[in-house]
This record gives C-alpha cells, structure tokens and sequence, in this order.
C-alpha cells in the first residue's frame, strides 16, 4: 500500500491538474488511482485546503501512558517477549502492533545453543582419538573420513 500523499504533493497534483494536466496522467506520475487525484482535486475546489480532516483516520488503540507503561516494562525486563508484556501491562493493542510499535521486540524467545566450543586440549584428544580409531561420543570415526581434523 503506498504511503499517504504529503501537502506539498497534493499542493503538486493541483497545480499540475491546473496546468492542464489530465486526472490521468498525474495519477500515473504518483502511482496513484485517478480516484485518489480527484478527490484531492474536489477538496481543494470545495474546500479550499489540502489538510486532512480533524479527527480523520482510525483512532489510536493506546495512549501515551500506556505506552510509556509498555516500553517501562520492557526496561525492567530487557529478556521479557512481547506476549509477557502486552500480558502483564494489559497493553490494548495486539502482540504484533506492540513489537512494531516499541522497536521489534522478540515475539518469542530465542533459544541459544547448549553445545559449548570444545578447547584446544579437547580437539587434540578427539583428534587422536580418531586417529586411533577410537569412539568419540558415540561416532566410531575413521581417519581417512576425518581429514579434515588434522
């Protein structure tokens, strides 16, 4: 969906439209529908103005407080997912609007690997151990599989 058209565009479409440019072609220079280019056109003949209506647009679902309510959560609780947030704050908005609107928080946790690096002693011994062919864990591993290793 494209962004909503800026005063000084719409300002742009009728000084176009009033040159003799056709509702047409200046829908197709802003990627817009012709509808879109005459209605701005009908609310300036009518109207004089290009500014949206007070009130205009779909209402906020939050208010500022719960806002800072929201975004005070998640800095006391830096590790916390969205779904606990919008929980715990009875924040009104859905899990979705919350993470785009306070900085794409995490929806879930990510979990991080349980595998640890092995050391350098440890990657010695495991090399030997395959040179031996010896069990490492539970792989039985041969060297000329095992080139890699050394």
């Amino acid at each position: 969906m494209p962004r909503q058209l800026s005063e000084v565009e719409k300002a742009q479409i009728v000084s176009r439209i009033e040159e003799g440019w056709s509702i047409r072609a200046v829908a197709q220079l802003y990627n817009r529908n012709k509808k879109t280019i005459l209605k701005i056109k009908q609310r300036w003949e009518q109207e004089d103005s290009l500014k949206r209506k007070i009130g205009s647009g779909r209402p906020k679902l939050t208010n500022p407080e719960q806002d800072a309510a929201f975004l005070g959560y998640l800095r006391n609780n830096p590790f916390a997912t969205v779904r606990d947030a919008v929980i715990d704050t009875a924040f009104p908005a859905s899990q979705p609007t919350a993470s785009r609107r306070n900085g794409n928080i995490p929806r879930n946790y990510k979990r991080t690997s349980n595998r640890q690096s092995w050391s350098q002693e440890e990657m010695k011994k495991a090399i030997e151990a395959v040179k031996e062919k010896k069990w490492v864990g539970f792989w039985l591993l041969r060297p000329s599989k095992c080139h890699k290793l050394h």
